[in-house]
């Protein structure tokens, strides 16, 4: 039986619901609460303007990776896609047109951080404090800040002396022109990939710092013909069919990362194919073959960036970065690199969820000094947290996918979200909260089933793993798993909190 106690309580929150974050996440929620019925919530966004991740990253060649008709709300289809893998700007558009279609703009306070989260356990609500000195209180809490916000800046000695531009690909600076100047690339993953293809034709040199090579496949980019947009507007029906088998492909590939691993080896000798054709090159063929198991780190899809690597003005550096000069680099084998220009292609803290968010949850316990220890962020399904009662995470521990679209797992959460909603609403319950004993067990299987994974036993480390290698940024199964699990999540998982009859 869920465990139900009754208190009284006489606070009424400013919101009933209030969500943070206006990516996908964010957005699809408030979406969802107003479809529902559920108007009493607000949103609040630390910008001006909506978009989340595609708002921040604005770089030279930035675009999604995953197929444009498959990067989209499943009800709010997008029939005009000028490509088929979007460009930034595209898909921050298509975020802001959702936005003004359904009728959420007036619900989001913009330019508005929020720094900490308090709940408040007598009268069962969430203090929320902003940057600005004000205090909101919610009755549900909703998070959908996502865990690519925070980038990851290397500290490298003599980084403050050095007399040229720094930045990170998802903190560009375009008032910085990289043109006729010496370029350093710090990283080979996915932002890289995209700008160093992007800008090596403007640039006097290019040199990028590998520690490991990706696995990369052809992306195949085209445009989308005139006569196929105007058939999915035409009929709707025939794009969510195309949808659905993209979708179903990409399944397919997650069961060699998940369930069977020989189809990794078909995987495998396409990549070794795509080097083969790109690169004339033997010896920067060798330096570009991983040695560990596809997709055990994030496998990346460039059509581009292996031609650009032949470029005479393009180097890749195999050596690591000793220090950092006024005027350049000082690599560990004692080779000097000029540099005007250092970009730091080393991505996101994405497996620590809520970074620059201090959440204190029962008895003032702290979010993120439990999931700063050894033992990682953990949850119940990437939603709950134990010992946090009414709060609800888009995006959080184990729900990132390495082989399809994560706004598919984030739409499955919000049902989960507004699931777990209608067991309050039936328990008539101020509070909901996953039980700790339920939410061990869960993790206890997930970590299980994670280590027969490739993300786990495929001879790499990799940022989905903290460095005890526990992962905790990535679901172990697919999509589909995720949604008939949460289909049978029952209420006695919970513990609610009524108020006294």
């Amino acid at each position: 039986m869920p465990s139900v106690s009754n208190t009284s309580t006489h606070c009424s929150p400013d919101f009933t619901y209030l969500i943070v974050g206006t990516g996908f996440s964010g957005l699809g929620m408030a979406i969802s609460l107003e479809q529902s019925g559920e108007r009493d919530f607000c949103i609040l966004e630390r910008a001006d303007e909506v978009g989340g991740t595609w708002r921040e990253n604005t770089y030279p060649g930035c675009a999604c990776d995953v197929p444009s008709h498959l990067y989209s709300f499943s009800f709010a289809q997008n029939p005009n896609w000028s490509r088929s893998f979007s460009p930034w700007h595209e898909i921050k558009d298509y975020l802001i047109r959702t936005t003004d279609d359904f009728g959420i703009r007036d619900r989001i306070r913009f330019n508005t951080k929020a720094t900490e989260f308090h709940y408040d356990e007598s009268n069962k609500l969430w203090s929320v404090h902003l940057a600005s000195g004000e205090q909101l209180t919610t009755r549900f809490l909703i998070i959908g800040s996502g865990p690519l916000t925070s980038p990851v800046i290397p500290e490298f000695p003599g980084i403050e002396a050095f007399q040229g531009a720094v930045m990170h690909s998802g903190q560009w600076n375009h008032d910085i022109s990289l043109e006729n100047k010496n370029v350093v690339i710090i990283g080979t993953g996915a932002s890289t990939i995209q700008i160093a293809p992007a800008i090596a034709g403007s640039v006097k040199e290019l040199h990028i710092i590998q520690r490991t090579p990706p696995w990369i496949f052809p992306r195949k980019d085209r445009a989308i013909a005139l006569w196929q947009k105007k058939l999915f507007r035409t009929f709707p029906f025939i794009q969510t069919i195309y949808r659905g088998l993209i979708f179903a492909n990409n399944e397919v590939r997650g069961l060699g990362l998940t369930r069977r691993p020989k189809l990794l080896g078909i995987a495998k000798r396409m990549a070794l194919k795509h080097i083969q054709k790109s690169i004339p090159d033997p010896e920067l063929r060798a330096q570009v073959t991983p040695d560990y198991t596809i997709g055990c780190k994030r496998a990346l899809l460039s059509d581009d960036y292996y031609p650009a690597l032949s470029q005479e003005n393009v180097s890749l550096q195999l050596h690591g970065i000793d220090r950092v000069l006024p005027n350049g680099l000082m690599l560990d084998n004692g080779q000097q690199i000029e540099a005007d220009v250092i970009i730091y292609g080393t991505g996101f803290h994405g497996n620590k969820p809520l970074v620059g968010l201090d959440v204190f949850g029962v008895n003032g316990r702290s979010l993120q000094e439990e999931w700063g220890t050894e033992n990682g962020a953990e949850g119940y399904y990437g939603t709950c947290v134990s010992g946090y009662p009414n709060l609800f995470t888009l995006m959080g521990p184990n729900t990132g996918l390495g082989h399809n679209s994560v706004v598919i797992m984030i739409e499955h959460q919000i049902r989960l979200i507004q699931r777990l909603l209608e067991f309050s609403r039936q328990h008539r319950a101020e509070s909901i909260e996953v039980k700790s004993g339920i939410q061990t067990a869960f993790n206890e299987r997930i970590r299980n089933e994670l280590s027969s994974t490739v993300w786990q036993a495929g001879g790499c480390h990799s940022w989905y793993q903290l460095a005890n290698g526990k992962n905790v940024a990535l679901w172990p199964g697919l999509t589909i798993d995720f949604k008939r699990e949460i289909n049978h999540i029952s209420d006695e998982d919970f513990i609610f909190t009524s108020s006294a009859q």
